[in-house]
This record gives structure tokens, sequence and C-alpha cells, in this order.
């Protein structure tokens, strides 16, 4: 939580270390992502759309409850399990 904390704070004031996390954490882990999900839909396990948006989408969406359960609000009262799947499935239904 301190480490988002501080990311948000240094992202909100143009500091430096947001853009250094980012290329040093952030950027390695989504590219990772990208090219996994652009190898599974040439093998045809995924629907064909953008690799970029189905990553932004589940990254997106996990950041956000992860957001509400640190400030102890789950106001979608679901576990991190359903959290998980229904963004997958929501993912995997996009055409």
């Amino acid at each position: 939580m301190v480490y988002h904390r501080l990311m948000m704070y240094a992202s909100l004031e143009g500091h430096d270390l947001a853009r250094i996390a980012r290329s040093k954490y952030s950027g390695p882990f989504l590219g990772f992502l990208r090219d996994y999900v652009a190898r599974r839909q040439a093998e045809g396990a995924f629907k064909r759309m953008r690799p970029e948006w189905v990553v932004h989408v589940l990254v997106s969406t996990t950041t956000q409850y992860a957001q509400w359960a640190a400030l102890g609000e789950n106001v979608l009262g679901l576990t991190e399990a359903e959290v998980a799947r229904q963004a997958v499935a929501l993912v995997l239904a996009l055409e």
C-alpha cells in the first residue's frame, strides 16, 4: 500500500520517481503480458483484439479492486477470485 501511495503522489506531482518506476517495473511487466496475449491470440486461444486493450482492462480492473480493498470499501462485495474471474470473462467475451 505504501508503494502505491508513493507512486500515486509521484505521478500527480510529476516527479521523476514515477517515470523511473514505470520504466523499471510496470513497463517490463505490461510488455510481458502484452506479448503473452498476442502470442495466445496467434495460437487461437484468445479472441483477436488489441493486446494492449486486453492488458489495460485486466490491469485496470484488478488495480481498481485493490484500491477499494485497501480503502476498506469493497463496493461490489466480490472476492479477489471473483474479480479475477469476471475480468477475464469480460475480456474473453469482447469481440
